[in-house]
């Protein structure tokens, strides 16, 4: 919703819509977002992501993800790399502090 607002208000639409079709514009978008990111594969790791993330598991670093998209989890399995990180958060569902007390 956050991402919606913001596209509204670049351009200054903000106040043109209802709650209701703010929410189906909403649900719409992320619909869309799945369907593009559904078709990402391993290919498209960024060259040496994927070295790296084997190096910092093999010497015991604990790797999370903070991801401002709900989608976090499903990038990750459609890159093949999910299991590389020991923690998936969601910001708007866990606070820092508890993130850094699992890891610290």
């Amino acid at each position: 919703m956050e991402s919606l607002e913001t596209i509204l208000k670049y351009k200054n639409k903000e106040n043109d819509f209802t709650q209701e079709e703010k929410d189906a514009l909403a649900a719409k978008k992320n619909y869309n977002y799945i369907q593009l990111i559904s078709n990402i594969t391993k290919k498209d790791i960024l060259l040496g992501i994927e070295d790296l993330l084997k190096d910092l598991k093999q010497n015991n670093i604990k790797i999370a993800l903070g991801s401002a998209s709900k989608n976090g989890h499903m990038i990750l399995k459609q890159l093949e790399i999910e299991d590389y990180f020991d923690y998936i958060v969601n910001p708007d569902k866990v606070k820092i502090a508890n993130l850094l007390r699992i890891f610290l």
